[in-house]
């Protein structure tokens, strides 16, 4: 057991003066349903449909229980159903099903998340949802970016919309080539299309990611847009 935190490309250890622990899981004997198969993309674009499938064994005698599919946030409060269905099955039954999403812009936010798969029986105040075991086939960290479709291109000339764009002391610097051009708007990218940072108003630099890699950047003026790539060493 060690200590993480969440990057862009997920978990990383990083250093801890804790003592090293071991932490020692046993199978609750409560627990309704398994999963025993689950395929589906760990990165969802806005706007494009992803398709998989999973597929769960009964541990008790299951009547109408429901079977959930979705992305939670890592606080629990926040994210989107996926797949809502009805089980009903004997202790030992397998059932599969099929899983069909289009992330939607205003519905949920890019961003990292949680797959979670639960059951439930029966209803009122004393019905929870419970989480399936065999959580290695389907417990992963999901990725939401933002479709790339408004950046098909990267322009390294910004001198097409009037701003000048080069890095300094951890900066992109950003300079209008004549009193009439007017930044509006200035957001960074990761390759795959996830926003990082967005401002809007009048801007003349903005710090660069601390993590390494390739980025891009878009400057919205009154002129145009310009998409440049740029490297973080």
């Amino acid at each position: 057991m060690g200590t993480k935190y969440l990057s862009q490309s997920g978990l990383v250890d990083i250093a801890s003066s804790y003592e090293p622990a071991t932490v020692v899981v046993e199978k609750n004997p409560d627990t309704k349903l398994e999963c025993t198969a689950f395929d589906f993309p760990t990165e969802l674009v806005l706007g494009e449909t992803a398709t998989g499938s999973y597929s769960v064994k009964a541990l008790k005698d299951l009547k109408n229980a429901l079977v959930k599919v979705a992305l939670r946030t890592f606080t629990g409060r926040g994210g989107e159903l996926i797949t809502l269905t009805r089980l009903t099955a004997k202790a030992n039954d397998v059932a599969n099903g099929k899983l069909t999403y289009t992330p939607k812009e205003g519905k949920i936010a890019p961003g990292l998340y949680l797959m979670q798969l639960t059951c439930k029986e029966g209803f009122g105040k004393g019905s929870v949802d419970e989480a399936a075991s065999g959580y290695d086939n389907y417990y992963r960290i999901v990725r939401v970016v933002n479709s790339t479709n408004g950046i098909k291109t990267v322009d390294n000339n910004a001198l097409v919309a009037g701003v000048k764009i080069w890095t300094e002391a951890n900066k992109l610097r950003l300079q209008p080539e004549s009193e009439s051009i007017n930044v509006r708007e200035v957001s960074i990218y990761t390759t795959s299309g996830l926003l990082l940072k967005r401002t809007v108003g009048e801007v003349n630099e903005v710090e660069m990611p601390k993590v390494a890699g390739n980025y891009i950047l878009k400057v919205v003026t009154n002129k145009g847009i310009v998409v440049k790539k740029f490297l973080v060493d």
